[in-house]
C-alpha cells in the first residue's frame, strides 16, 4: 500500500450562482469605477474568495479577465480608457468550490459630465420671448460630445430657488449655441411671475449627465422702448454758451419695462459726428 496522495479541502457546495450585473459607481474620462455582489444565498454556504471581472477594449473586442485575489473586494477600476468609448462589464464569484457563473453584461461609457457653459448672454427680447446665446469655448466636454443643453428658468427674485426641470432641452446638432424662450409657454416657476422677470441659465450634457447651471442672466419679457417722438426741448434758462440743459417728458412705449436710463447723443454743432 503506498503512502496517502496530497490533500485537497473542499466543501460540498454547489459552486457560486450567477451575481448581480455590475454597477457604475463612478467614472471618469479614463477609466470606470463598477461595484457587484452576489447574495448568500448564491453561495451555497460555500466561502466567497475572489471575483473575476471581465472588461472588454471598448470596441465591441475580446474580454480581459482581472482576477481579485479578495471575496470582500467588491469595487474595480478599469483604468487607461478611451475618453467616450462605451466599455462592457461582466463578473463570476469564486468561492471554495470554484468559479460560477457569469452575470450578465453591462454597457457602461467612460466620460465626465461637461463644464458648465460661459458667456450666457441675452441676444434679443421681446413682449413674448428672449433669445439666449452661450459659448462652451475652451470648456471641457468631459471626454464625450455634448449632446444637449437645458434650459433653465425661475421667478425667484434673487435667482436662487430653480425648478427641479429644465424649461426646454436643445439638441447640440449642429454647433447649435442660442435658444430662443417662449415667455408665453413657461409654467412651473419658483416665485412670481407677475413682473415677467426671468432668471435664465443654461447647462450642457453627454452622455455621463448634466454641468451644472452657468451663471444666470436676470431678464424681462418686453421690447426694446419704442423710439421717441415729441418732447425733447431745451431749457435756456438752464443753458449758458458752454452748456445745453435738456428736457423730455416720461416716455412711453416701455412694453411694461421700468426705466432705467436715458441715452443721450449731440453732434459737434457742424454736422459732425455724434458723442454718446
Amino acid at each position: 500500500e503506498s503512502a496517502r496522495s496530497e490533500v485537497v479541502t473542499t466543501r460540498c457546495c454547489d459552486t457560486p450562482d450567477q451575481p448581480s450585473p455590475p454597477q457604475r459607481v463612478s467614472r471618469s474620462a479614463d477609466s470606470i469605477t463598477v461595484s457587484y455582489s452576489i447574495s448568500t444565498a448564491g453561495l451555497h454556504s460555500c466561502s466567497l474568495v475572489g471575483w473575476n471581472v471581465y472588461v472588454d477594449n471598448g470596441v465591441g473586442g475580446p474580454f480581459t479577465q482581472h482576477h481579485v485575489n479578495d471575496g470582500s473586494q467588491l469595487e474595480f477600476t478599469a483604468s487607461g480608457l478611451t475618453a467616450g468609448a462605451f466599455y462592457l462589464f461582466k463578473v463570476q464569484a469564486i468561492s471554495e468550490s470554484g468559479v460560477g457563473a457569469e452575470s450578465n453584461v453591462v454597457n457602461i461609457s467612460a466620460a465626465d459630465p461637461p463644464g458648465s457653459p460661459i458667456g450666457l448672454a441675452v441676444i434679443n427680447s421681446t413682449d413674448t420671448a428672449i433669445s439666449l446665446s452661450w459659448d462652451m469655448n475652451g470648456v471641457s466636454d468631459g471626454g464625450a460630445k455634448v449632446n444637449y443643453y437645458y434650459i433653465h428658468a425661475t421667478g425667484d427674485v434673487y435667482c436662487n430657488s430653480w425648478p427641479g426641470t429644465a424649461q426646454a432641452t436643445v439638441f447640440a446638432s449642429g454647433g447649435v449655441l442660442n435658444h430662443t424662450v417662449d415667455c408665453t409657454a413657461i409654467s412651473g416657476l419658483v416665485g412670481s411671475f407677475s413682473q415677467e422677470y426671468l432668471c435664465l441659465a443654461v447647462s450642457a450634457a453627454n452622455i455621463a449627465g448634466a454641468s451644472a447651471r452657468s451663471d444666470h442672466v436676470k431678464w424681462r419679457c418686453s421690447d426694446k422702448p419704442d423710439t421717441p417722438t415729441t418732447g425733447l426741448s431745451v431749457n435756456r434758462l438752464y443753458s449758458s454758451k458752454t452748456s445745453m440743459r435738456l428736457e423730455w417728458s416720461s416716455p412711453g412705449g416701455l412694453h411694461g419695462a421700468f426705466v432705467r436710463g436715458f441715452e443721450v447723443d449731440y453732434d459737434d454743432g457742424l454736422n459732425g459726428l455724434y458723442t454718446t
